[in-house]
């Protein structure tokens, strides 16, 4: 069976939704990944995918290019040398351009949402995005990575014959984050961390990912052996950068080929996101990251977290600096630390490994073709 598998952008962050699926089903079927470059190269490395580059109309400015993107998306369908579409987020030039080309082919669709995109405060924005989502109406099968996101979206789907919807939850990469291969020595020797406890935060600094207050966390607890290394950048980081002191390092972006010797060097994996619409409807991809590698996590109660962990990590209440202090402090016990990773080891594994996911994408596959 031919796959084709729209993503938004080939070279940014949203090609970590399109990547497990294409690796487990490529396993059995041909997949072709389709999408806009924007002049960068693919977001992973991996010499096993297929790519067929889709050239933008303009390349800058970046939001105006995503969308004129819509034309040489639809134009490529409409080839029809495909047995099946599978279009990552409700963006224009994705799921709009699949279920447009659907008139013409009838080929069946699964549209995959994993976050909520329309939940902006740019009316602009707003108004594109909620007419993108009118294509989820065309699909054959939803598959979303919250309960959030599949109570929002079957409400939309409402109709004599509705498509199913499935809550796939996103995995890591877990050939790269396996901890067997994995230490963080060099890491920790070259930002100077050799005997501290090391919490870790890594992603987008956007202030309702709660950085802000897991640099005030940190402070509360007062401990000059514990250090916070802050990965990522983009957002409101320099806002943070303001706030930290000598407690914080910042590394700024890095390879993702290194992100697993960076999440080897830590103790302590912190995701302290806020309370919003958008974060309660959202689950951080990194999260399977450090169960993969057997991390202590401490992370807010919000949107799916308490079931992902169940038990396998510390919850917080999202925007109490106190609570996380809190949490924080629970996990300087070193065999806290041991118990909780392992249980997170043992939960991935168990739960969200590629196998698992591949067997969930197999069976929406199946209900389409």
């Amino acid at each position: 069976m031919r796959i084709l598998m729209l993503c938004p952008m080939i070279s940014s962050s949203s090609f970590i939704t399109t990547y497990p699926y294409a690796k487990t089903l490529g396993d059995e079927h041909d997949v072709v990944i389709v999408g806009p470059l924007f002049g960068k190269e693919p977001f992973v490395k991996d010499k096993a995918l297929k790519f067929e580059l889709v050239k933008p109309l303009i390349s800058r400015p970046l939001q105006l290019g995503m969308l004129l993107a819509f034309f040489p998306m639809l134009f490529r369908l409409l080839k029809n040398d495909y047995d099946v579409v599978q279009a990552f987020k409700l963006l224009p030039h994705t799921a709009p351009a699949a279920a447009v080309a659907k008139l013409f082919t009838r080929k069946p669709l699964i549209i995959t949402i994993d976050d909520y995109d329309a939940e902006t405060n740019s009316l602009l924005k707003k108004i594109v995005l909620k007419t993108a989502e009118l294509s989820v109406k065309a699909a054959d099968a939803v598959t979303v990575s919250s309960k959030k996101l599949e109570e929002v979206y079957g409400e939309k789907m409402r109709r004599p014959k509705p498509p199913k919807i499935s809550v796939i939850y996103q995995t890591a990469n877990e050939n790269a984050f396996n901890p067997a291969e994995h230490y963080g020595k060099e890491i920790r020797e070259r930002l100077g961390l050799k005997d501290k406890i090391v919490v870790m935060y890594a992603g987008t600094v956007y202030d309702f990912k709660g950085v802000d207050n897991l640099v005030k966390a940190m402070q509360a607890l007062k401990h000059r052996d514990v250090k916070l290394v802050v990965v990522g950048a983009g957002g409101d980081v320099d806002s943070v950068k303001k706030l930290a002191g000598k407690e914080t390092i910042f590394v700024g972006r890095v390879p993702l080929d290194e992100m697993p010797d960076y999440v080897a060097a830590c103790d302590i994996y912190a995701i302290p996101t806020k309370d919003t619409p958008y974060a309660r409807a959202e689950i951080p991809g990194k999260i399977f990251e450090p169960m993969a590698m057997g991390k202590a996590i401490v992370a807010s109660r919000i949107s799916d977290i308490p079931t992902i962990l169940d038990g396998a990590g510390v919850l917080v209440e999202p925007g109490n600096v106190q609570s996380l202090t809190d949490g924080l402090r629970k996990l300087l016990d070193e065999k806290a630390r041991e118990s909780l990773g392992k249980k997170a080891r043992e939960r991935y594994l168990r739960n969200y490994s590629y196998a698992q996911f591949k067997e969930k994408a197999r069976d929406v596959l199946r209900s389409v073709a």
